[in-house]
C-alpha cells in the first residue's frame, strides 16, 4: 500500500519539513516586507489622493447660500444618480419624505426632487452631456413617471421666461465665460497692458497667503500662442479671473438674476446654481445676489471662503501638481482664497462707482428687479450655515 493509501495523514520526510520551515520564515519575512510595503504606501500623496477622490460627494461642493434660503450652491450635477436613502412619493401619491443619511443624499434630495430651476453656467465643452441626459431621464421617472415633471433644458437663445411658467422644472445653461471670449478679453486688455503693472489687477503671487500683493511679472505679448494666454490667465490668477467673468458675462449673468427672481416669485421650488467646481462663476452671481439683499461683506466672504476649505480637504492632490507648459494651474485656481472675492467687489466699485448696483444697472438688473429679489428675502430668517454644519456631519 502507498503511503496515504489506508487514509492517514504520515508525516514527510525530515528534509522536506526543513523546506517547510525556510517557507515559514520566509513567509514570515514577506508579510513583514509586505506590511512595511503598505504603510508606505498608505502614507504616500497618491495613495492619499485616491482615498480623497474616493470620498468626494456626488455632487461636490454642495451648500445652501448664505441668507439665501431656497437657492443653493454647488459644482457640476454630471454624477447625479440615485441614492438608496431617498424615500419618494409612495402609492398614495403622498408628499414626499426623505430620510436623508449624507450629504451626498441631502444634494440629490435638492436638486432632483426639490428644485424648479437649475442654472448651469458652464462652457458646453465642460459639461458630460451622456450623463446629463442620463440623471434628466430618470428623474422623471423617479417620480411616478410623469413626464411632466422631468426638466426642460433652454439657453439664453431660448423662450426661458416662457419655459420658466410653464414647465415645472427648469434647467437654463448660461455659458458664463465661453473660452472665445475669454481669450478675446486677454488680448484686448492684458497682452497690451502686459508691461503696465498699474494696469494690472491686484494678484497674489504667493497663492498660500491671502494678504493681496501686486503682480510685478513682465509678460511679452509678441507670442499670440494659446501657450502665452494660459500664462498670461496664470499670472493674473483668480483676481483677473473674476474680472473677465462680470466684463465678458454681463448678459448671461443678468439673465441669471432675472431667472432667479422670477422662479423665487413664483415659488414653485428651489434654485441650484452651479458651474464646474461652485466656486469662480457660481461665486460671482451669488455675491451679487447676496450684496443685492444686503447681505454684510463679511457674510459673503465667508459663504465665498467655504470653497476654499472644500477645495483643500477634498483636491490637495491637485493643489500640488506642477502644470504642464501652457495649461491652467491648478494651485492657483482650484482655490478660493478670500482676497479674490474682496478684489472682485473693488473691482466694480473701481469700474462702475457705485459697485454692485452700477454693474447691475449696467447690465439690465436695474433698481426694480433689484427691489423684486430682495422681496423674496424680506421675510425669511434662515441660519443657513448651521444648516450646512448639521448636514455635512451626517
Amino acid at each position: 500500500m502507498k503511503n496515504g493509501q489506508n487514509g492517514l495523514n504520515h508525516a514527510a520526510p525530515h528534509w522536506n519539513v526543513a523546506k517547510n520551515d525556510d517557507s515559514i520564515e520566509r513567509d514570515q519575512s514577506v508579510h513583514v516586507n509586505y506590511s512595511i510595503r503598505e504603510k508606505q504606501q498608505q502614507n504616500s500623496p497618491r495613495y492619499q489622493g485616491q482615498q480623497r477622490r474616493q470620498r468626494r460627494p456626488i455632487v461636490e461642493n454642495f451648500r445652501m447660500a448664505a441668507s439665501l434660503p431656497g437657492v443653493y450652491r454647488c459644482g457640476s450635477t454630471d454624477n447625479l444618480r440615485f441614492s438608496q436613502a431617498l424615500n419618494r412619493k409612495n402609492e398614495n401619491n403622498s408628499a414626499t419624505s426623505y430620510n436623508i443619511l449624507s450629504p451626498y443624499s441631502l444634494a440629490e434630495a435638492v436638486i432632483l426632487d426639490q428644485s424648479s430651476l437649475i442654472i448651469d453656467l458652464r462652457s458646453e465643452s465642460e459639461r458630460n452631456e451622456e450623463k446629463a441626459q442620463f440623471w434628466i431621464e430618470k428623474s422623471a421617472t423617479a417620480t411616478n413617471g410623469n413626464q411632466n415633471d422631468t426638466f426642460t433644458i433652454v439657453d439664453e437663445r431660448d423662450a426661458w421666461e416662457n419655459a420658466l411658467v410653464r414647465s415645472k422644472k427648469v434647467i437654463l445653461r448660461l455659458d458664463v465665460l465661453s473660452r472665445d471670449k475669454l481669450m478675446n478679453y486677454i488680448e484686448q486688455f492684458w497682452m497690451k497692458d502686459a508691461t503696465k503693472s498699474e494696469n494690472k489687477p491686484l494678484v497674489a503671487t504667493n497663492y498660500n497667503d491671502v494678504e493681496r500683493k501686486e503682480n510685478r511679472v513682465q509678460l511679452s505679448n509678441d507670442d499670440d500662442s494659446s501657450n502665452n494666454y494660459m500664462a498670461i490667465l496664470n499670472k493674473r490668477g483668480l483676481c483677473g479671473l473674476y474680472e473677465a467673468i462680470l466684463q465678458t458675462g454681463k448678459q448671461k449673468l443678468s439673465i441669471a438674476l432675472r431667472a432667479i427672481t422670477l422662479n423665487l416669485e413664483q415659488k414653485k421650488g428651489n434654485v441650484v446654481v452651479h458651474c464646474a467646481q461652485g466656486k469662480d462663476r457660481t461665486g460671482i452671481l451669488i455675491m451679487l445676489i447676496q450684496d443685492t439683499i444686503g447681505l454684510p461683506m463679511s457674510k459673503i466672504k465667508e459663504d465665498y471662503y467655504m470653497s476654499d476649505k472644500y477645495m483643500l480637504e477634498h483636491h490637495l492632490t491637485s493643489l500640488s501638481r506642477v502644470p504642464k507648459e501652457g495649461t491652467l494651474d491648478h494651485r492657483i485656481f482650484h482655490r478660493a482664497p478670500i482676497y479674490c472675492i474682496e478684489h472682485a467687489m473693488y473691482f466694480l466699485g473701481k469700474e462702475y462707482g457705485s459697485g454692485t448696483e452700477g454693474y447691475l444697472d449696467n447690465i439690465g438688473f436695474d433698481q426694480s428687479w433689484r427691489n423684486r429679489l430682495r422681496a423674496q428675502f424680506d421675510n425669511v430668517k434662515v441660519d443657513c450655515n448651521a444648516l450646512n454644519n448639521r448636514t455635512s456631519n451626517l
